[in-house]
């Protein structure tokens, strides 16, 4: 129950941080907006570290495997900026979401036992994938090859994303939920926000923009909170679980930015979402 709970919130923060940053990323780039949500992550996330501190410290290999799985989520996030900035979020967010599905994989092959329908809910995933991919309504040559590169992109997010899942969830237990969120917020930090600091380049956000960077870090923070509390039940629910957040942000992207997806496109989202949510009750 704890692991789908704790996949459950995450899926619900990561769907609205996928939301707010998309718009912060298509107005100042990937790069500042990765820099602004590290930066507001860091200082949310500093109570959880404080409350969850294993006695101690963690250990040598504790450490570099946070280290590891920091690097993964932050390469992982600006690529999914990245991917908006060149294809609609209801597009990119159900490919990203396969991140879950690829952590379960790597469970099972870790040793976690899976229902052996997952593969076939696999298979349905990646013919989705390649639907969603079949290009823009009344688009140009220059727009179906943007749009390829932003599911290209999308891809890449998410088997970055899967490794990191499983990473942060397998040293969970031993580290505390706090460091397992700490980690990619102090990687992003050092290795994004303080050498834009330094350089003077981070461009400063006012009003709208603002609030949607300081929503977008706040949820990207608490999700990985709550799916490292969920981990520590069960690291292939939690992951599978948490990668619904595509469900929220497809629907987002429809109601609030008016997108709109070709048949076939539809199709293939549909069949994602439909597979991602099939190892999801595998799983359970």
């Amino acid at each position: 129950m704890i692991a789908v709970l704790g996949g459950l919130v995450a899926a619900l923060c990561f769907g609205t941080a996928t939301l707010c940053s998309s718009r912060v990323s298509l107005a100042v780039g990937p790069t500042t907006t990765l820099a602004w949500v590290m930066a507001v992550g860091f200082f949310v996330s500093l109570p959880a570290v404080a409350i969850t501190w294993p006695d101690g410290g963690p250990s040598g290999e504790a450490s570099a495997r946070l280290a590891a799985g920091g690097c993964l989520v932050v390469v992982g996030l600006f690529s999914v900026y990245a991917a908006m900035r060149r294809a609609d979020v209801s597009l990119v967010a159900p490919i990203v979401g396969t991140e879950g599905a690829i952590a379960a994989v790597i469970a099972v092959l870790a040793g976690e036992q899976l229902h052996a329908g997952v593969g076939v809910a696999l298979a349905v995933i990646g013919v989705g994938v390649v639907l969603a991919a079949a290009g823009t309504r009344g688009a140009g040559a220059a727009a179906r090859r943007r749009q390829t590169a932003g599911i290209g992109i999308a891809g890449l997010a998410a088997l970055v994303f899967g490794l990191g899942l499983f990473v942060l969830g397998d040293v969970a237990e031993e580290t505390g939920a706090g460091l397992v969120t700490f980690a990619p917020r102090i990687v992003g930090v050092l290795a994004v926000t303080a050498p834009l600091v330094a350089r003077g380049r981070p461009v400063p956000l006012r009003g709208r923009l603002l609030v949607l960077a300081v929503v977008a870090g706040a949820c990207e923070a608490v999700g990985y909170l709550a799916f490292a509390v969920g981990s520590g039940d069960g690291i292939a629910v939690a992951s599978v679980l948490s990668s619904q957040f595509a469900v929220v942000a497809t629907i987002g992207g429809y109601l609030l930015f008016g997108e709109r997806l070709r048949g076939r496109q539809v199709v293939g989202v549909v069949a994602v979402l439909g597979g991602v949510l099939a190892v999801s009750i595998l799983s359970a």
